[in-house]
């Protein structure tokens, strides 16, 4: 993705019914985590965060 001008829209504020697809897309980048691993921990974070909630 290199459109400037979507990359430069305000980001919505995620909520619960995010959550599947966040944890879909946890579970793709523990699959390639030998080269996603800064994204995997920061992803990881944000489903535990959103877990507590």
């Amino acid at each position: 993705m290199r459109d400037i001008n979507f990359l430069s829209q305000k980001a919505e504020l995620a909520s619960k019914d995010d959550l599947p697809a966040a944890e879909n897309l946890l579970e793709t980048l523990s699959l390639h985590k030998d080269v996603c691993v800064g994204i995997l921990m920061a992803l990881t974070s944000v489903v535990q965060w959103f877990s507590a909630v």
